[in-house]
């Protein structure tokens, strides 16, 4: 499932959840959750990360992708998700589930 351009956090949003928001180290990222009323998310990924763009969209869209997936199944608020590493794990989703209960 694609996420829409209203379910992205806006450029105000991000800093407060940055500083407010409750940490959760998982496998291949950092994700800050802050409880809000509708979800909305944004994913970070630093030129550290990888130098090339195109690896850079490839992983924010399988990680888009897979965060779309459990938005409708559950209320996890705003999320700011911040790759760490080149290669998002296929238990992301499940990750993300457990830390986000």
């Amino acid at each position: 499932m694609t996420l829409s351009r209203s379910n992205r956090l806006g450029s105000i949003e991000i800093p407060v959840v940055l500083r407010n928001g409750k940490k959760h180290r998982l496998t291949h990222c950092v994700v800050y959750q802050l409880p809000a009323e509708e979800n909305k998310y944004c994913i970070i990924i630093s030129k550290k990360t990888n130098k090339k763009a195109v690896v850079r969209n490839r992983i924010r869209r399988q990680a888009a992708m897979q965060i779309g997936d459990l938005f409708g199944k559950k209320q996890f608020g705003h999320l700011v998700v911040r790759v760490v590493n080149d290669q998002l794990s296929t238990e992301f989703k499940k990750e993300l589930l457990t830390c986000c209960a």
